[in-house]
């Protein structure tokens, strides 16, 4: 038995000195907050980068910080497109101090980065940036630093530039294709949003109507079931999202005389943008011009269907009196009633139940014996 068991025990050994010798070989990754040294294959040595320190974040993702070999190009794009880096579509990386040293996000070890990169006085000049490089980074040679973690704070970036172009209109007709004048929008101005979207900026030719609904439903435009958008300044100017330029923008217009004259919006107008007329403008249309009053919602009457719920089924056995003020509070109730009037609606609802605790019940004749 003493034999077995030293013959077990000296297993046991063995095996704990094989594990612990192949643990030396394994990657070492970075946990949640750790800062790790690492190193990464340039696609070409005049991109090469050296001092390279990742910092892992709570969603697992990294935060590197690089340094270039060669002090030839200080501006970074993190994409493979030379048109989007040169024409600023994307995010630029500027590289600080001496080399230069960048600064960014990525969202693993294991993934090449692709980047395309330029100088400022290149950009200046007007010339292109250089054609796409990868970055590979070797996740078995992270080592421990003793450099200062990568935070977003150290990032350099000059923001993407949103693409804004001036286009004109072709037509603005009713959906039976007839042309209307009255509603023809010119000085037309599109900045392209970072998601593919538009904000679009128009003029309206004739002084008529300064209330839009982007719908081709003239009820719910009318019932402010939908945002309604204001023309501002002389004539009026209208700002709104267009999700392409490809297609038709449908809406319906009315004024705010005509709105509380009681009149409906108009019938649905189709807006078509003529793309052979796109240029380049100076101008950018922002999120913060439009002038939006926002959709009404119904209001809540889920209080006056509890009240109702309390209302007996039977009132012929209460007196004529507190049966009528309940059925009276019942028919008082007005629905369809938009969010702005929750107060009176949840008046209804308080009165019914106001009247139900009011109920007296009918006296009854005992039957003589």
């Amino acid at each position: 038995m003493k034999k077995m068991a030293k013959k077990a025990l000296s297993v046991v050994l063995i095996m704990m000195m094989v594990l612990s010798m192949v643990s030396f070989d394994l990657p070492v990754y970075a946990g949640e907050g750790d800062t790790y040294g690492i190193t990464g294959t340039a696609s070409s040595s005049m991109f090469a980068m050296d001092n390279i320190v990742v910092t892992e974040l709570a969603d697992g993702t990294y935060m590197i910080r690089m340094h270039q070999n060669r002090t030839n190009r200080n501006v970074l794009a993190l994409t493979d497109d030379v048109t989007k880096a040169t024409e600023h579509e994307v995010d630029w990386y500027v590289g600080t101090g001496d080399g230069y040293t960048f600064v960014f996000h990525i969202q693993n070890l294991t993934t090449p980065v692709s980047y395309c990169m330029s100088s400022l006085d290149r950009i200046e000049a007007g010339n292109a940036f250089g054609n796409p490089q990868t970055l590979t980074l070797d996740p078995e040679s992270l080592t421990e630093t003793d450099a200062n973690p990568v935070t977003a704070s150290e990032m350099n970036v000059s923001k993407r530039i949103s693409k804004t172009n001036s286009v004109t209109t072709t037509s603005v007709a009713v959906e039976t294709g007839k042309v209307s004048g009255m509603y023809t929008m010119d000085n037309v101005v599109a900045t392209k949003l970072s998601d593919g979207t538009y904000l679009v900026r128009m003029h309206q030719a004739s002084v008529n109507r300064n209330l839009l609904a982007l719908t081709d439903d003239k009820d719910k435009a009318t019932s402010h079931s939908v945002d309604w958008y204001k023309g501002t300044g002389d004539g009026y100017t209208f700002v709104i999202p267009v999700a392409s330029l490809d297609e038709p923008v449908i809406f319906c217009m009315s004024s705010e005389s005509r709105v509380e004259a009681g009149n409906a919006f108009g019938n649905p107008m189709k807006l078509t943008f003529d793309l052979s007329t796109l240029s380049p403008s100076d101008e950018t249309v922002l999120e913060s011009e439009m002038n939006i009053l926002p959709a009404v919602k119904n209001a809540d009457y889920s209080k006056v269907e509890a009240a109702l719920a309390k209302v007996p089924e039977d009132l012929s056995v209460y007196t004529d009196e507190t049966a009528k003020a309940v059925t009276d509070a019942v028919s008082a109730v007005v629905y369809d009633l938009k969010d702005n009037e929750q107060e009176r609606v949840d008046g209804f609802a308080s009165a019914i139940e106001a009247a139900v605790s009011a109920l007296v019940l009918k006296e009854t004749e005992e039957t003589p014996v």
